[in-house]
């Protein structure tokens, strides 16, 4: 008797820790989410993330569901959680309002569309897509869009002050500016992503910044961006920083991606200052070194396919290039322009393969 409750009592606790070592998956719909592009499921995505938070399983799933759209006002998704590991699985669509007079935010918290902050352990993944809705933002001249204009941010998808993120196969639409932007955070990987901007304005891409703003001392370290597709957006890849910050931004990586009618593919910018401001010149930057650019492809319909803006003070370096070619082509026709580099400031620096336009700052690394 006493060994048939002794293995019972062993049978239902083994019971509890294999269902401990499972996700915990919550769905939207289950917080009340309607998901048909019109009525807002803000408070649903709240009160689902308060569930998948406050779970006392170590991992946790956020699961947006295929073939509904969900229109949602500004979101922050605040990481310091019970569950260890966290994965939001989108496969349905994210919208956001439209009109930016709806947007319900107050205007110190409006910079970013859905951000997620202070996570350590994230996983971003599905087939779904993030529609910014950002063509009215652009049409708006800056006297009636205020929050834009005086924003350097204004992403439709930010990673803030966190690490080991990983985020994958998910399409951005449409951004207000940024697609996406890592600010403060530390292994963050991201592949097998598209963005797209579907009406030709000033769509952004993914940036990497802005730091140092206001002298502050910010650091972005060890990203990594694969297999990317970029599609008339404005800008691609850029790493972008404040005069006078501190910090670096150290070991990023962009490779497998490709780009069409993007006007300025690849940017580094030591050299950002307020808005209608003069720019001075400081001392100190933010650091920016250890950048590898593998395997870019694609056409440009801009003069610079290249800009490497770099500090004096604080050069950039060991910017490394392999295998790249951005040929000028608009609406799928090669034509005969060729796209410039522009380079200031950066040392210890090379090129391998063919890398073309020539980036004349890069020392050519010799295969033997």
């Amino acid at each position: 008797m006493g060994l048939k409750m002794l293995f019972s009592i062993s049978f239902f606790q083994w019971v509890l820790f294999v269902q401990s070592m499972e996700p915990f998956v919550y769905d939207v719909n289950l917080a009340g989410a309607i998901g048909d592009g019109e009525s807002d499921d803000t408070e649903a995505f709240k009160n689902a993330w308060n569930v998948v938070c406050s779970s006392h399983i170590s991992s946790g799933i956020f699961r947006v569901p295929y073939g509904q759209k969900f229109l949602l006002q500004p979101l922050t998704f605040n990481g310091e959680c019970r569950p260890k590991n966290i994965t939001f699985q989108i496969d349905g669509i994210l919208i956001a309002p439209s009109d930016p007079s709806s947007w319900k935010c107050k205007e110190t918290n409006c910079n970013n569309w859905i951000t997620f902050q202070h996570f350590d352990g994230l996983i971003i993944q599905g087939t779904g897509s993030l529609h910014g809705q950002g063509q009215k933002w652009w049409q708006m001249g800056c006297m009636h869009n205020k929050v834009l204009c005086s924003s350097q941010k204004a992403a439709s998808f930010a990673i803030l002050d966190s690490k080991n993120v990983h985020i994958s196969g998910l399409t951005s639409v449409d951004s207000r500016k940024w697609h996406i932007s890592i600010e403060r955070s530390s292994s963050v990987h991201a592949s097998k992503l598209t963005y797209l901007f579907v009406f030709i304005f000033h769509s952004y891409r993914i940036s990497i910044g802005s730091l140092g703003e206001n002298g502050r001392r910010e650091t972005v370290e060890y990203v990594t961006v694969r297999r990317a597709n970029f599609y008339a957006t404005e800008n691609g890849l850029k790493i972008k920083t404040w005069q006078g910050g501190h910090g670096y931004a150290r070991y990023i990586r962009f490779e497998h991606i490709s780009f069409s009618k993007v006007i300025r593919p690849i940017i580094i910018d030591q050299y950002t200052c307020p808005l209608h401001q003069h720019c001075k010149n400081y001392s100190t930057a933010v650091e920016i070194s250890n950048i590898l650019y593998n395997d870019l492809r694609g056409t440009t319909n801009g003069e610079i396919a290249v800009e490497l803006s770099c500090s004096k003070s604080v050069p950039c370096k060991n910017i490394r290039m392999k295998d790249i070619q951005l040929d000028y082509g608009i609406n799928g026709k090669m034509y005969d322009g060729h796209p410039k580099s522009h380079c200031l400031n950066v040392v210890q620096s090379w090129d391998e393969g063919y890398v073309y336009p020539n980036v004349h700052c890069l020392t050519k690394k010799l295969s033997y």
